[in-house]
């Protein structure tokens, strides 16, 4: 376990976001979300987590796992049922561990819980995945220097292309699942995405290895396509100018934003959370936020709304590519992953034990 967090002057102390304190009825396995801290100083690359049964008392925790996730964390604890835990959280930069976060509580739910549905190509003939990622002109955000589709690919990128690579491009992805076996919004608990890093091209692999991603709700339709590269978009296909080629984003890269939805928009505005991409082979990212179980809960409730997410760097300056496995990926447990914790039945429950982060 790493050193016990301290008082380091340039990294904020976490805030809790969710569980919110006194919320009852959460899963025995809780996504724990904490806000991103504000300001340039030294980001956070890593997270401390702790749950304990008892209140002021850290010495015997129920959980304790350090994790490169800053943002939002599964914690596969297995939990009693109808307990009253309290949770805590620490971040660590360059500098060293941050303060504890204060504590707060929330109380299990009685068995037998939510179900766990799981929602990822190839999990039980589960084929409901759409994803690409789509690249423009990193010094003119109106244009594009290959306006390709790439569909097929192994792929999900997010960033800017380094300054030693040829051309100055950037990236972002979309990601959509097929939840139509739920229709029973007011039954779900939870939910949250899972990802995982990868390695598609070493000369955009990075340097630093993270950075933070933030994600939008989708307002348009979109195609994946099957393009590979070299490949303009054809009929219905989604790239930096075109949502369903020929029809065209409000404005290119789907940057046109509004919550108001009498108004025309690519994404929402106000973004449904950050997480911190992590461009390395085989790691596990987890994101999740209120705002997120909202859209879930009204991609069941209104499945024609279900236009999935826009992922994308939150600094567009930064010269970094985030390389995340996507659906094509060869390994099925790489491919993204959306959980959903309801109390009602579909043919994709299953459990997360086996899921595994760094």
């Amino acid at each position: 376990m790493p050193v016990e967090p301290g008082d380091i002057p340039t990294l904020e102390i976490p805030k809790p976001l969710s569980p919110a304190n006194g919320i009852s009825g959460i899963n025995t396995q809780p996504v724990l979300t904490v806000d991103f801290p504000s300001g340039d100083q030294d980001r956070p690359i890593a997270a401390r987590w702790q749950i304990t049964a008892q209140e002021n008392n850290w010495k015997d925790l129920l959980y304790d796992r350090s994790t490169f996730d800053t943002v939002s964390h599964v914690a596969i604890a297995a939990l009693p049922f109808d307990q009253t835990c309290y949770w805590r959280a620490s971040w660590l930069n360059g500098t060293g561990w941050s303060q504890w976060s204060e504590a707060v509580s929330f109380v299990t739910c009685a068995s037998p819980g939510p179900k766990v549905h799981i929602f990822q190509d190839g999990y039980r003939d589960y084929d409901g995945t759409r994803d690409v990622d789509i690249r423009g002109n990193g010094a003119d955000l109106t244009q594009a220097i290959r306006d390709w589709n790439q569909g097929r690919q192994d792929v999900l990128r997010t960033g800017r292309r380094g300054t030693h690579l040829p051309t100055d491009e950037t990236y972002r992805s979309f990601l959509k699942f097929d939840i139509s076996v739920l229709s029973k919004s007011d039954a779900i608990s939870n939910a949250y995405l899972v990802l995982t890093g990868w390695e598609h091209d070493w000369r955009e692999f990075p340097t630093k290895g993270h950075a933070l991603n933030s994600v939008y709700r989708v307002r348009r339709e979109w195609h994946e396509g099957i393009g590979i590269m070299n490949r303009n978009p054809q009929d219905g296909e989604i790239s930096w100018h075109y949502n369903q080629y020929p029809q065209r984003w409000v404005e290119p890269g789907a940057s046109f934003q509004s919550d108001d939805p009498m108004m025309e928009a690519d994404i929402e505005a106000t973004a449904l959370g950050d997480f911190t991409a992590i461009s390395r082979v085989g790691a596990k990212m987890t994101f999740s936020s209120n705002r997120f179980v909202d859209a879930v809960k009204d991609w069941v409730a209104n499945p024609e709304t279900n236009y999935g997410v826009l992922i994308r760097a939150a600094d567009h300056a930064l010269r970094e590519t985030m390389n995340i496995a996507s659906r094509e990926h060869p390994v099925g447990s790489h491919r993204p992953k959306l959980v959903i914790e309801s109390y009602e039945r579909s043919e994709f429950e299953g459990c997360v034990t086996h899921f595994s982060d760094p």
